[in-house]
Formats: C-alpha cells, structure tokens, sequence
C-alpha cells in the first residue's frame, strides 16, 4: 500500500540521524549537547553551523539557513522535497512499494539503470576488449575497477534498450539523461558506444552523468561527458568528488588533476583525487572544493596545456587566498605512473612537491632559456596570476621570487604588478556611505593604530555596526593588511573617506597601547547597550585626558598613510559622546 510523502518523510527522520547526512558533506565535532561545523551554504571562518539528532534540525547562525534533514539535501543539491524523500527513504530501508512513485523516471534514476547495466557488460563478453585494455594497458586492477564502478557501453545497444524498457525508462527519458540521442535520420544511437565508461557521482553519491573514453585507435573524441542537463553542469562538477569526500572531511590534501585515470592512480597510492570534467577550473569549482577542504596539490599534465591549466588555477584559487601546492610530474601524467606500474615513483613525487606558484616561475623561466620572445610570452603568462593576490606582503614575495627567476629588475616587475592589480572582492560591495556615528569614528580611530583590538571585538557587535565599519573591521582584522588595501577601501566608500580615514588615524594616535585597550572596552560596551551612562561616562574620561595632547600627535607616525592621503587630522570633539 503507498503512504503520501509526508508520513514517509516522518519514517525516514525515525530511522536516519540528521548527523548522519549531513556528515557526509560537513564535517562534524561535538559542541555541548550538539554538533557543530563549517556551513557549506557560505563562506566562514570559524564554525556557526548547528546540528541536533535530538530534534532533527540544523541551523547556521551566519546565513540563517535551518531546517531538517530533507531541507538539508534540498538546498545542497537542489532537489524537490518528493526526491528528497525518494532517496533517504530507499538509504533506509523502506521499500519502493511504500513510496508514492513518481509520474516519471528521474535522470538520476535512468543513469542508474544504465550504470547497472554498462557495469555488467564490462565483464561480459562484449566486454572483453575493454576489460583487457584496463587490466593491461592501463596497470588497473579487478578490485580496483569494481570499486571505481568502471563500465563499458557496447558497439550493439539493444542490451541498454532492453534494459531501460524493462525498467519502464521511455525513450524520451533517456534521451533527456544524454544516454542515447536521435540522428537528423530518426535512428536512435547510443551517445557512449564502444567506450569505457566513468561514472560521475554528486556529493551525495548519486550518478549524475558518465565520461566514456575510447579503447581503440581512430575512435574521435577521446573522451565524451554527458551533456549538460538539469541535475548535471560540467562547470560545476568533479569526476571524484563523492569518492574522495571522506578522505577530505577527515583531514587529507585533495588532488587536483586533468584525467579520470590521473584520479585512479592517486586513489591507488591512498590519496583524495578529483578530475574536472572536460573544462577549465572555475570559481563555482574553488567555491565547491572550500567545502571540504583548503588543502590542494595539483598534478596536471607534464606538457603546455598542464601549464596553461595550473596557471589558469593558480588565478582561481589564489583569488580566494588558497595557496596550491604542485606535485611534479617525471612522466606525462600521473595514468601514466599506474599504466607503468611506477605508483612507487608517483609517491616520491607526492613527497617532493613544492608552492604551485614558484613551480609556475619555475616552469617559465626554463622554457624561456636563451629566448628574448620566449622571455617576454612568460613574464606576461604570469604576471596575471599576481592580480588574484590581495596580499601585499604575498605579492611581493612572489614578484622578488620571479625577479630571480627571470633575472628581471624588480621594480619594473613591481610596476607591472601594480598596473593592473584587481579590487578586492571586499571592496566591490561597499556602499557609497560618508556618514557613521561618533561611536563609530572613534572605535575606527582606535583599531587603524591597534588592530589587533579587534580580537576583543563580538561577533554579535560587529553585526549591528554600520556597512562601512563593518568593512573597514574586516578588512584591517584580515592577514597581510597594508595601506593599499586602505586606501582602496577609502575610495571604494566614496567622496570623503580619503579624509576622513585620515583624520581617524591620526586621531587615534593621542592613546598610548593601554589607555586604547580600556577606551576601545568602554566603547564595546557602549554600542552594545546605547542607553547606558557609565560606558559614556568611561569614553569621555578617557578622551578628555586626552585631549590637552592633540598638539603633540605625531602626525608623520605613519608617513606612506599621510602621504597617500595627505589630509590635516580633525580634533576629538565632546559631542562624539
């Protein structure tokens, strides 16, 4: 007998822990009576995503996200609430009989039926010839096939036809899923024939599409992927990643890599591994690896398109100051060190590898020996990757490092550099605001001389505070701030904050490190609770005594600020209270 989808969804919360799911994406430790962890919904530094099986419930306090288990996977992968259920339901247990079924085969559903179905042909006797090219062309093992899933989709597809109208799969359906597509003829033809077929799974291990790669000479392409379609997007998706999410929420370095066999081998030696689908690394790629982890090594090909596409990640990744390591590769990929048997020598180039960036420097400089155009492509080749960097200090460890590299006089490197230095992303979303509260100016005033006052500043607070200060906070909290980053932000806010950052500074200045701390404690307390009188009360003693000192100020304490700014500082006045 069917149940609607609502009591099903009540049977599935019975039997399946909301920690269990989604532990499966974030990873999770106890917090009180709880878990905690990273939201994969937004970008976050330290945890304020919430789990409790006690309710069933999750909840981020950075994004408001919240809901339960089936919510979860909704936002996650976005899918129907009914699909939802559909998936954890058959996870426990209960029988497609107890569920409602849908009017139509799902995409996810058709891929399954055709996996099953390419897996089974590989070791048939259709399969054979695949079965050997992966047996000994290609150095894989039986156990290691099976666990991959590999598959293989025969020349003849009246098997796969079978398969689908026995399943109830219409022609329609699978066609939609980007199995099988119509010739201008009319004849029906199977898009993967006579290929070894790769699964790709989503985060929640389901197949998604499938990547089919020739086995014999003259077969063109080499590879074809799935079509783009609704639940799949190339530019948004790994061969790996279910595979490897484990490995990464329990801690390990992720592998970057070209090739669906460049993935085996890394899985071979015991390491997370992800392939992109036939596409260059994008930001929505970086965005969904930040979920798992901020450790990557790259290993692309050892030839021109393995450069273009490390420089091409060192530009992405960089932009969201992830730092890439680079495993150097003695063989032409690393398919190449498990089709060779050489997994020995693959793990010493796991040992040996070094700063992706210095490889990229590295990489250029040999091609550029005794070549004056050569020279030139490869400076220019780089010297883009320097406008991901938000970083000065970063900037120019990396620019001294390429001086070296290439013999070239720093300065004209630096003034390259500089020339086209991007915004930062920070900055983009400002607001054009001149006016904030006094309170405010003066927390400012504070923190541009003693940031580090900001670690004493709450969460809680820093939300309430007005978007320009709110801005400015991050931005001076953040690691490597300079004074580029601040005047950036001083023209980003709009006309006057040049001076009025300027004036803030120097006002600031009057306070030694311990009158600063207690007047920057007053003010907390103060624009957290505004109708109090004492913080009040605590802020004007402390500025009055300071008062009488403006005349000393050391105004050139900071000269890169005065000159960039070059602006008189303006006198504390009594009605900042």
């Amino acid at each position: 007998m069917s149940v609607t989808k609502e009591t099903l969804s009540s049977q599935v919360k019975e039997r399946l822990p909301i920690s269990r799911v989604i532990g499966r994406t974030v990873k999770l430790r106890k917090s009180g009576a709880g878990l905690v962890g990273l939201c994969p919904f937004h970008e976050e530094k330290s945890p304020s995503f919430h789990v409790r099986d006690g309710v069933g419930r999750f909840k981020c306090f950075g994004c408001d996200a919240g809901g339960d288990v089936f919510e979860f996977l909704m936002r996650l992968r976005s899918i129907t609430f009914g699909e939802a259920v559909r998936e954890l339901a058959l996870e426990c247990g209960l029988t497609s009989g107890s569920v409602v079924a849908p009017k139509e085969h799902t995409i996810h559903q058709v891929n399954r039926i055709a996996q099953k179905y390419f897996k089974e042909s590989l070791f048939s006797k259709a399969g054979e010839v695949a079965l050997k090219y992966l047996l000994t062309d290609r150095g894989l093992s039986e156990k290691m096939i099976k666990q991959a899933a590999l598959g293989f989709a025969p020349e003849d597809m009246q098997g796969l036809i079978a398969s689908f109208k026995k399943a109830g799969v219409s022609r329609h359906q699978a066609i939609a899923a980007g199995i099988l597509a119509v010739r201008p003829t009319g004849e029906l033809v199977s898009i993967f024939k006579n290929r070894v077929i790769f699964p790709i799974l989503d985060q929640g291990g389901q197949v998604i599409a499938f990547g089919g790669r020739q086995i014999v000479d003259g077969q063109s392409p080499k590879y074809i992927n799935t079509k783009t379609n609704e639940v799949y997007e190339k530019s948004e998706s790994f061969y790996g990643l279910f595979e490897s999410k484990n490995a990464l929420l329990a801690g390990k370095s992720l592998v970057l890599v070209e090739g669906y066999f460049d993935a085996l081998a890394f899985w071979a030696i015991g390491l997370p591994a992800m392939a992109i689908c036939g596409t260059a690394i994008n930001k929505k790629h970086v965005q969904m690896i930040k979920r798992f982890t901020k450790k990557i090594d790259v290993a692309f090909d050892n030839d021109f398109a393995g450069l273009k596409a490390l420089k091409q990640s060192l530009s992405e990744f960089l932009d969201e100051d992830i730092f890439l390591g680079h495993i150097h590769l003695e063989l032409h990929d690393p398919g190449e060190y498990l089709a060779k048997g050489k997994l020995g020598a693959l793990k010493e180039a796991v040992a040996k590898k070094n700063d992706a960036f210095v490889a990229a420097i590295d990489l250029g400089a040999r091609r550029a020996v005794g070549d004056v155009r050569q020279r030139i492509t490869e400076l220019y080749g780089i010297l883009p990757i320097f406008q991901s960097i938000s970083r000065p200090l970063v900037r120019r460890q990396y620019a001294a490092y390429l001086s070296k590299a290439f013999c070239e006089d720093p300065t004209v490197l630096w003034t390259e550099i500089e020339k086209k230095r991007k915004t930062p992303k920070l900055l983009k979303k400002l607001p054009p605001v001149v006016s904030i509260s006094r309170h405010e100016e003066l927390l400012l005033s504070l923190v541009l001389n003693y940031p580090n006052l900001l670690a004493n500043l709450p969460a809680e607070l820093h939300k309430q505070l007005s978007e320009p200060t709110k801005a400015l906070c991050s931005l001076i909290s953040g690691d490597g701030f300079s004074l580029p980053d601040l005047t950036d932000m001083a023209n980003a806010l709009g006309a006057g904050w040049p001076q009025k950052l300027t004036a803030l500074y120097k006002q600031g200045q009057i306070h030694e490190s311990t009158n600063a701390e207690a007047l920057f404690d007053a003010l907390v307390a103060k624009l957290g609770n505004p109708r109090s009188k004492r913080p009040k009360s605590q802020i004007k003693s402390v500025v009055i005594a300071k008062k009488t000192e403006i005349s000393s100020v050391n105004i050139d304490k900071n000269p890169a600020l005065e000159k960039t700014l070059n602006v008189a500082a303006l006198p504390y006045e009594e009605d900042w209270l």
